[in-house]
C-alpha cells in the first residue's frame, strides 16, 4: 500500500473523471429574458437578494404573539447588556442562519444603534 503520494491520487482521480470543466449559468431577469449587460446582471442579483431576504411578516408582529402568550411571572429575569455583548462576540463566522434568516456575520456588523434596538427586543 502506497502512503504520501498525493500526485498519483490526483493523476488517478483525473484520467477516470476528467479534468473539471467550469460551468456558465446564464443570468435571467423576473421575466425569463437573457441579461447580457454586467450594470443589468447586477441589478438582477440585487432584486434577488431583496427578494430572499424580504420578511413577509415585520420583526415586531412576528414576537408580539409569542410575547403575549408568556406570563409575565414566568418570564425570569431579563439579560443584562453584558451578556448580549458577549453573545454576539462569541458567534461562530460561517453558520447557517437561525430561524430568522439572520446570519452571524450579519448581527455581528450591526453598528451600535441596530445592536441597542436588537437588545431592547430581546428585552421586551
Amino acid at each position: 500500500m502506497m502512503k504520501g503520494n498525493s500526485a498519483t491520487a490526483y493523476n488517478l482521480i483525473k484520467r477516470h473523471f476528467g479534468e473539471r470543466k467550469p460551468r456558465c449559468k446564464n443570468i435571467r431577469d423576473s421575466d425569463g429574458k437573457l441579461l447580457m449587460e454586467d450594470r443589468e446582471i447586477a441589478n438582477r442579483w440585487k432584486q434577488y437578494i431583496e427578494e430572499l431576504y424580504r420578511d413577509p411578516i415585520p420583526l415586531e408582529e412576528a414576537f408580539k404573539d409569542e410575547q403575549n402568550q408568556v406570563e409575565e411571572d414566568n418570564r425570569g429575569p431579563g439579560i443584562l447588556r453584558s451578556e448580549f455583548e458577549r453573545a454576539l462576540k462569541d458567534l461562530k463566522n460561517g453558520k447557517a442562519p437561525g430561524e430568522d434568516k439572520i446570519s452571524g456575520e450579519v448581527i455581528k456588523t450591526l453598528g451600535e444603534k441596530a445592536q441597542d434596538v436588537l437588545y431592547g427586543i430581546i428585552q421586551d
